[in-house]
């Protein structure tokens, strides 16, 4: 289960900054060869990101653009023994179009490049599609 929130303000039209946190616990359980091996995994983050529309406001689509930096703190155990705690930084960097319902909730369907290191200097650097909803409060 992963739960990532994203809070933001727009500082002009349409250009908006904020913070983006990251819940995720996830339980795994592999058997092989009659055995069975149970493992868990929590990651808690927080980070900036920036965002940019590229089209008019008043659009039933839009494109933007997303840069974002994450801190992430990570948990878990294997077969109930806990695991060495670890620290993650992710660079993130995301397009695509926003698809509008009203002028409060979209959809939006993404490319992302994700990169990341951890504290004992190993990296990864991945590419993948996610789908997520933007609620845009309105401002009276």
């Amino acid at each position: 289960m992963a739960i990532l929130p994203n809070v933001g303000y727009f500082f002009i039209d349409k250009f908006a900054g904020g913070l983006k946190a990251n819940i995720t616990l996830t339980k795994f359980k592999d058997e092989f060869n009659g055995n069975t091996n149970r493992s868990r995994q929590n990651r808690f983050g927080i980070g900036p990101f920036l965002r940019y529309y590229f089209l008019d406001t008043e659009n039933k689509i839009n494109l933007f653009s997303q840069a974002s930096y994450q801190w992430l703190h990570t948990t878990g155990s294997n077969n109930g023994v806990a695991v060495p705690k670890s620290t993650l930084y992710f660079y993130t960097f995301t397009v695509g179009p926003e698809i509008y319902f009203n002028s409060s909730v979209g959809m939006e369907v993404t490319l992302n490049y994700e990169h990341y290191e951890t504290e004992s200097t190993q990296y990864s650097n991945k590419y993948y599609i996610a789908i997520g909803f933007q609620i845009h409060l309105e401002k009276n």
